[in-house]
């Protein structure tokens, strides 16, 4: 018995109702053998959903800190369970200065990555509007001003009990436009997500509260795929400080469909046209008009 994995690719909104993959490499498969295929979700990582094994090397992710007093995992108003991330800055303008942790990952180009779970932002009087990057993706070395292509930057307004998210780009600034505003010293949910590819035809998304803030397609911000994904107070020019932002429930995810998506999506698969020695083909059919993006597929033979 030999078992691998493929992709279905219905290309781009809105898609099409049917695609197919060649499998090859198959050196043992006879004319005979039989060949079946199921979806698979992709790689999902829930970092204990939420914090709870109160360390950044029991989550498998890797903590950023400038000074050794920014970064915590702590007990204080977690969203669910013990424990939640905390990463806050000093009131400075050091274009150094990252606090958070972050998720490595090996990138493919044309794979939809995303980074999402809740953020709680400490009520935090200014004088003058504040901007600081709090998710992003990597895609070169864990750099505060470098390699970044996307990212969510938490705006504050002037004396205000409550704070907006903005998509920006490292190539061209910000993304549409600035979200709702939200409600400080409480939890929102947020979804950021990157897709790059070559040339232009990179894809990033931002969401606030279930709710679409700003996306993007046919970018162009990079021919070099994310490698890590980061959650905390970044770099991002002008502030004058850096808010106090706790983050819980965090999940990573390197699928084109959620798993809602598997749940209800009509896709019928078959496997055919063996070639002895060689390998066969995967046929992915929509049943209830199109579907897009890709589709990773468990394949089993013998």
């Amino acid at each position: 018995m030999t078992v691998g994995s493929a992709v279905l690719d219905f290309g781009a909104f809105p898609g099409a109702s049917m695609a197919s993959v060649d499998v090859t490499g198959q050196a043992s498969i006879a004319a005979s053998s039989k060949v079946c295929a199921a979806l698979r979700q992709g790689e999902v990582v829930s970092f204990s959903t939420g914090a709870e094994s109160g360390t950044f090397a029991g989550e498998g992710v890797t903590e950023v800190d400038m000074t050794g007093t920014e970064t915590a995992i702590v007990t204080t108003t977690p969203r669910t369970g013990t424990y939640c991330y905390q990463a806050s800055g000093p009131n400075s303008n050091s274009i150094l200065h990252d606090s958070g942790a972050y998720y490595s990952f090996s990138g493919a180009a044309d794979t939809t990555y995303t980074l999402r779970g809740y953020l709680r932002v400490a009520t935090q009087n200014v004088s003058a509007q504040l901007f600081c990057s709090v998710l992003r993706f990597y895609n070169g070395s864990i750099d505060p001003q470098l390699h970044y292509p996307v990212t969510a930057r938490l705006v504050y307004t002037a004396n205000a009990a409550t704070a907006k998210l903005q998509l920006w780009n490292s190539v061209s600034g910000n993304i549409g436009s600035q979200s709702a505003p939200f409600a400080t010293d409480a939890y929102v949910s947020f979804e950021l997500r990157l897709k790059i590819g070559v040339g232009a035809t990179d894809e990033a998304a931002l969401y606030l509260a279930g709710v679409l803030v700003a996306s993007a397609t046919g970018l162009t911000l990079s021919d070099t795929p994310p490698t890590a994904a980061f959650w905390g107070v970044g770099y991002t020019p002008p502030f004058s400080q850096n808010p106090t932002v706790r983050f819980d429930d965090i999940e990573f995810i390197s699928v084109d469909h959620s798993q809602d998506e598997h749940q209800v999506e009509q896709m019928k698969l078959t496997a055919g046209n063996i070639v002895a020695a060689t390998g066969f083909t995967i046929y992915g059919e929509c049943l209830n008009g199109f579907s897009h993006g890709k589709w990773n597929v468990d394949f089993v033979w013998r």
